[in-house]
């Protein structure tokens, strides 16, 4: 009998305990957060950042009449944006430069469109801003700029992709959850009509997602796209637990006591419970091994949360659950809705057509592997976004006008009497015309030592001797600091490729082609060259998050192949288990290739969270079948089993393919897509639960 006080007030405790640390949960999509500190491309941005600073750039554009007959109010604005705290340099377009400001920063000159109707200040922020002040300092240029006399900028640039990311995955936590939630509860009570059971559910789920991600704030670990679905994870951990619970309390002879009921029905239900637990746990913790720290913190905390989910589902759910006296046994007769003869006659239609269940499953897993074949592997930051959101729009209005925004920077370090000759400098020019000429992506090149154009021919601003000159009379322009350092007699010469926003596999493309271009470019003995900064590092967070995503479903698909074996203690049941769950998985994925969605950060934890989800019910009925199936035929052990697990098993698959369906809506498209493709997942489970798994189960034993 559950003891319900002592289980109030541990769970109140413990739930006390960990609501505090979840004042410290902070949002973090930036690139860097997607690398393993000491990955080569961590290495290379850190030495970069050393030599050059921070690197990234924001870009405020404004489109109008006469813009260039107020300069005044120009300089006013770069006055004011240069006030705001965070901002380290403001770079405003030549028709706003006084003569006394001295030499222009090369980037300067691509802030005026030809057409007159189009110009932009470049904001650069203070060098390793934390995440918080540049979120932070993203709205307060936002409020600053959109209150001008000139009219309203708009605002472009890594960090405020980073800052609607964050806001996106705050959004999808804090406003999508309880919509869902709602869908939950009113699936749940017109499938159950027990508002007492939704309400236990409700807490137990709050109280699972208190406890998960309050260990994510007590150590210290941020939400971001990856993490932020956790809540949803366990929630549908709860619901498949407490259903299942329910259905064994209710299923017990009509007048049996709640205090003998409720000890019965948890017995009848712990072992599968705890062998799902563990094997969805253990399927989780598989991701632990990855060197993606979003990826890993998912791993930690969501095996955690399932385990919390199982302990609170036998404690906290029976416990409540209790104390209600309308919450009773009424046997197997007192169902409506799913009674004896409609269970008899599902079981011989799957007896009946059990080939042509296994010949109609063999094809759907034949044509879903055909569609596999057709998926993209590709990521493209702004379509995670609305066609209307600020983010595509604002980046294709100034791509199409002023410069481009996605930075490519090209170091070129070596002896000073190497690098500073005529014939260095001349190769120097003609590699990056030759670029802009091939490279459609290729937008700008802005230099110290090339005159600013936005066309193909490229003049160089200086010759070797007059940049000798400069350098040793120290005489180079602050502006241009951030393009040349010089150490003793090395001289480390940094090139920014401005170049349009794409994919990633057209960005990976186009850096593998300069790489291979730097390679076989004529260049002086001692002088080397490399491609860095934050955008290849952003292009290598994205190919090793998908690489390391699809190791992991194939670690936590051994892992839970593994623990069906040990918990069951035959290969058979890992076989018959497994199958029913893969082929919804399978089916998912063939729709993305045939419709065209591409796996990438957004889809990609797809699979391997949808195989920890669905084989819970998989393992339910089997454990049932199995212990039925001592004591009756195989087509009496399925009847018997679908009589009592079918209900469950179609209310929660139900409520996960609703719940799940509504993240469709969201605007954020991140959210969007993986919603729809668990919803359609779930519903597929459904089927092969109910269908396929009798069938194998039949064949198997026959």
């Amino acid at each position: 009998m559950p003891r319900p006080i002592p289980a109030f007030l541990l769970t109140l405790l413990l739930t006390a305990a960990l609501a505090l640390p979840l004042r410290q949960i902070r949002f973090d999509n930036t690139p860097e957060s997607w690398l393993p500190s000491n990955s080569p491309g961590m290495r290379a941005l850190a030495q970069f950042r050393s030599q050059f600073g921070d690197g990234a750039l924001l870009v405020a554009a404004i489109e109008g009449e006469n813009l260039y007959q107020r300069p005044a109010l120009w300089r006013q604005l770069q006055q004011q944006i240069a006030a705001v705290p965070g901002v380290s340099l403001v770079i405003a377009p030549p028709f706003a430069e006084t003569e006394s400001e001295g030499p222009s920063p090369p980037m300067a000159a691509f802030l005026e469109s030809e057409d007159r109707r189009h110009a932009a200040f470049v904001i650069i922020p203070q060098d390793g801003m934390p995440v918080a002040q540049k979120s932070a300092l993203v709205e307060r240029l936002e409020r600053l700029l959109h209150a001008t006399p000139l009219g309203a900028f708009s605002l472009a640039g890594t960090a405020v992709i980073t800052h609607d990311l964050d806001t996106g995955s705050r959004d999808s936590l804090l406003t999508m959850g309880p919509i869902v939630a709602l869908v939950l509860c009113a699936v749940l009570y017109f499938t159950t009509r027990e508002w007492r059971a939704l309400a236990a559910v409700l807490l137990v789920i709050a109280v699972a997602s208190t406890w998960s991600l309050g260990l994510l704030g007590l150590f210290s670990r941020p939400l971001n796209l990856v993490v932020v679905i956790l809540p949803a994870i366990l929630a549908v951990c709860v619901i498949t637990q407490a259903m299942h619970t329910l259905s064994a309390y209710h299923h017990l002879p009509a007048g049996t006591p709640p205090r003998e009921a409720w000890p019965t029905a948890l017995r009848q239900v712990f072992t599968p419970s705890l062998f799902c637990a563990l094997t969805t746990a253990a399927g989780f913790l598989s991701l632990a091994t990855s060197s993606i720290a979003p990826v890993r913190d998912l791993g930690l905390f969501t095996a955690a949360g399932v385990l919390f989910c199982f302990a609170l589902s036998f404690t906290l759910f029976p416990a409540l659950l209790s104390l209600s006296p309308h919450v009773v046994p009424h046997g197997v007769e007192a169902q409506s809705s799913w009674t004896p003869a409609r269970a008899l006659s599902l079981s011989r239609f799957i007896a009946s057509r059990r080939r042509l269940i296994l010949l109609a499953s063999t094809l759907v897993l034949l044509l879903s592997v055909y569609g596999i074949t057709l998926i993209r592997v590709d990521s493209h930051i702004l379509e995670f976004f609305p066609a209307s959101h600020r983010v595509p729009q604002n980046y294709r209005a100034i791509e199409k006008h002023l410069l481009g925004l996605t930075p490519v920077d090209i170091v070129l370090s070596g002896p000073r009497n190497a690098l500073l000759t005529d014939a260095s400098l001349s190769t120097y020019r003609r590699f990056f015309a030759q670029i802009l000429q091939d490279e459609p992506l290729a937008r700008q090149v802005v230099s110290v030592l090339i005159e600013p154009s936005r066309g193909h021919d490229l003049e160089l601003v200086m010759t070797a001797a007059e940049l000798r000159e400069a350098l040793d009379a120290g005489d180079l322009p602050p502006a241009l600091h951030a393009f040349v350092r010089l150490e003793g007699n090395q001289i480390t010469l940094r090139t920014t490729l401005l170049t349009t926003t794409a994919s990633t596999n057209e960005v990976y493309e186009l850096i593998e082609r300069l790489r291979r271009r730097l390679a076989a470019a004529p260049v002086s003995p001692g002088l080397t060259s490399s491609i860095t900064g934050a955008t290849p590092l952003l292009i290598e967070g994205q190919f090793l998050l998908l690489q390391t995503q699809i190791q992991s479903f194939a670690t936590a698909l051994v892992i839970v192949a593994l623990a069906i074996l040990i918990a069951f203690r035959s290969f058979r049941a890992a076989t018959v288990i497994l199958i029913p769950n893969l082929i919804p998985i399978a089916s998912t994925l063939g729709i993305m290739g045939f419709a065209g969605i591409p796996l990438n950060t957004a889809t990609v934890t797809v699979a391997g969270i949808a195989l920890g989800l669905i084989v819970d019910d998989s393992i339910h009925y089997y454990h049932h079948f199995h212990n039925t199936l001592a004591l009756v035929p195989p087509a009496e052990a399925n009847y018997q089993t679908l009589l009592q697990l079918a209900r469950p098993i179609a209310i929660t698959s139900l409520a996960v393919s609703c719940g799940f369906a509504l993240f469709g809506l969201s605007p954020f498209l991140p959210t969007a897509y993986f919603g729809i493709l668990l919803a359609l997942t779930a519903a597929s489970a459904l089927v092969c639960v109910l269908l396929l798994l009798p069938a194998l189960l039949d064949t198997a034993h026959s």
